[in-house]
This record gives structure tokens, sequence and C-alpha cells, in this order.
């Protein structure tokens, strides 16, 4: 170590083990438990309550079981001006509670729950600090901070894996869709309107009876290239021309954060954001044509026409308020990127010097002018705010989506005053 310094002046290898039982448990998979209710019987004018039986529980159901190993480095450099904090995880979790296997209706219940299942986090966390006072009294700091982890089922009761439900090997908030090839045009189609030589045939999608793809709607990409565009039996093993397009998961969560201070004036910087995330949303603002009876916004304007081919939205159509359906099949193209970088917060102040101070008395005298949320560089494709996509009403509210109020932007000026 001495032979390093002072280019490396701290160093610390830290590790970690343990594992507890998981108390957040419903009782119902512990304990029978006789259920009652009101029936419609009466006695004396009144209705009597009955209770009744309790479900099946095997014996050997236990809690689940919560394992994490952490390995960890500190370190220091350059007489601890820059400073690095390092951490690696697995977290899994074991004998997870899941559907019991299938039992005939003789039975007389349903199936108990059983321990078969298995969730295992891999995850890291980097933070980056840097602090140093240069000659004329300038002072400089700096924090970054990176996160990331991804979750997938390493054990899960489920022989079919269908991409629908959990199964083992899934990874969580993957998103299955399409891949968009580009719209149909005149030639795609023969003059009965059937598709023409060489074409993948997607009628499968056409399920309301009315609707049939032509020129200006979305054409998706024969992956397995058997002529036609479907999603096979909906298993990992037999998905069609379907993949995993995106997760939803956020990724590469990082802070931001930077300082200055120079003879009385500091300044200070936050920013946050998220490196990577992929949603595919619901809604009037996402889709053109959700209600049929309702405006198209102006983000929407630019679709298919015969004049305006190059258009971003396919052509005209009413969606059924459906994001799975006829244009609007999950898919490449239209899946949202949420990714952000906003800056939260940049103040700057002035103190007074000791001078002043002493002349009015006071210990401190400072103003500052300060902002929040100033702007935000964004990947996603339409007006909405990917940190605020939904209000509290959460993502069953369809009609939320990008209708929310963003995060206000402020600026206050004000006096810090200690007597």
């Amino acid at each position: 170590m001495e032979s390093l310094y002072p280019t490396l002046s701290f160093l610390k290898l830290r590790a970690s083990y343990g594992s507890v039982g998981n108390q957040n448990t419903y009782l119902s998979s512990i304990y029978r438990i006789m259920s009652s209710s009101s029936s419609e019987w009466l006695i004396d004018g009144n209705n009597q309550v009955t209770v009744g039986t309790p479900g099946a529980l095997p014996s050997s159901l236990t809690w689940e079981t919560v394992t994490t190993l952490d390995v960890g480095l500190d370190a220091r450099f350059f007489n601890n001006k820059l400073g690095m904090t390092f951490d690696w995880y697995e977290r899994t979790v074991s004998d997870m509670h899941s559907s019991g296997i299938t039992l005939p209706s003789s039975f007389g219940t349903s199936s108990p729950r059983r321990n078969y299942g298995e969730l295992q986090t891999k995850g890291w966390e980097l933070s980056l600090d840097y602090k140093h006072q240069f000659d004329n009294d300038l002072k400089v700091s700096a924090l970054v901070t990176l996160t990331d982890f991804k979750e997938k089922l390493t054990k899960y009761s489920n022989t079919t894996k269908g991409i629908t439900s959990n199964y083992e090997g899934k990874v969580l908030g993957e998103i299955w869709g399409y891949e968009t090839d580009r719209f149909f045009t005149e030639d795609d189609f023969n003059s009965d309107g059937s598709y023409a030589n060489g074409v993948a045939d997607q009628s499968l999608f056409e399920t309301n009876g009315w609707f049939k793809y032509g020129p200006g709607d979305v054409k998706f990409k024969d992956l397995n290239g058997d002529g036609v565009i479907d999603y096979g039996s909906r298993t990992v093993g037999d998905s069609g021309d379907m993949k995993v397009i995106g997760n939803s998961t956020p990724r590469y969560q990082y802070g931001i954060q930077l300082g200055a201070d120079f003879k009385g004036i500091d300044l200070s910087v936050f920013m946050q954001g998220v490196g990577k995330r992929d949603f595919w949303a619901n809604g009037p603002v996402f889709i053109p044509g959700y209600r049929y009876g309702e405006g198209w916004y102006e983000h929407q304007l630019d679709h298919w026409t015969p004049e305006n081919t190059n258009a971003y939205y396919p052509r005209p159509n009413d969606q059924g308020q459906s994001n799975s359906s006829m244009n609007f099949l999950p898919q490449t193209k239209y899946l949202l990127n949420m990714s952000y970088l906003r800056m939260k917060n940049i103040t700057l102040g002035y103190s007074f010097p000791e001078s002043v101070l002493n002349k009015l008395r006071v210990n401190k005298l400072r103003l500052y002018l300060s902002g929040e949320n100033l702007f935000e560089i964004s990947g996603v494709q339409i007006p909405v705010d990917p940190e605020v996509d939904y209000t509290n009403a959460g993502t069953n509210d369809t009609s939320s989506f990008g209708r929310v109020y963003p995060f206000r932007r402020s600026y206050s000026f004000g006096l810090q005053l200690s007597l």
C-alpha cells in the first residue's frame, strides 16, 4: 500500500452473506381460515351468518427465504480527493409461494399453494465523488451515482412457458411484440385485396369484421419466414413472429451533483435520469384514433395519406380503445423510449463577507436564486413526461397516460439570515 500512496490513499474490500424468512405472507397460504358471509336464510327476520370450509393446506408449506450476497469495494485516490464505492449484489427469493399442481375436480376444493419458485435479482451500484481546493481558494466538488439491476425467474411452475404469464427464465418487465417493417403499399396487394406473392399474410389480426390491412397500414416482419404473421402458440418455444422487443424496468438510473465555491459565490447543480426504459403505453395520447369520437392531438397529425407516405403514424383508423390490435399491436416502431435526463435543481448563491456581517451584527447573510426542473432531455417520441406518465390511479387508468401535470418548473429568490 505504501508504494501506491498517494495515488491510492485507501482501499477496503467488503463482503456479506445472509438469509432471512419473508414474513410478508398471506395468512390464507399458511393457515386454514374459515371465511364467513351473510346468507339469505332468515331466522326471526335476520340473515344468518354461514361459515365456509377452509381450503386445503399442505403440511410441508413454509415461508419464503430471501438470501443476499454482497461484494463491495471502497477506495480513495490522490490524497482522498477522489473516492469510489462499488457494490455488486445477488438477491435470491427461494421457496416462493406459487399455484399448486392441477387436481381433479373431485378433490372438492382448489389446489393448495406450494413452495415452488425462485426469483433472482442481480445488480450493482457505483458512486464516485471528487473534492478539490485550488490555490486561488476555488473549491469544486462532484458526486456521480449509477445503479442497475435485473430480475429473473430462475424457477417457476409453468411447463408450457406461456409468454403472457410468468415462466422459468423470464426477465421481469420484458415486453413481447412484433418487429415493424414499414407501411403497406398498393404493390403489396392484388386487385381483389388479397396479399401479393411474397407478402406475409397478416389477416389473423383482422378480427373485428370491418378492418382489413391495406396501403398505409403497418406491415410487420415475418421473422420465422413461414409467410404468415402470427403469434404461434404464445409460448417461448413457439412465439411465431413475436420476440422480446424491450423491457419496462428502469435501467441505469443515475444522479449527478456538482458544486463550486469561490470567494462567497456558491453554485450547486443536481441532475438525475434513467439510461434505458421501454414502455408500451395505452390511451388516446399514445394511439391516434383510440376512441372513435375523440379528436387527435397535434403530434398525431403526421399520419399516412397517399400524398404523405413517409408519415410517422399509419392511416387514420378506429382502434376501438385497444393497444393490442390492428395497427397498434405491440411493436418496435411505436415502443416508447422513456430514458431521460432531468435538471432537477440549479442554485446560485452569494454569502456576504465577514466584514459586512460584523457591521450588520449578524452571523450569516446569503442571497440565492434557485430553479427547479429547469429542463429535460428525453428520448420519448411523443409529448409526455417519461418520469410522470400516469396519474395516481396507476397503469390501469388508460385515459390518464400523457394527460397528467408534469413536474412544475419553478424559480425562487431568497435571503438567508442568521443572527
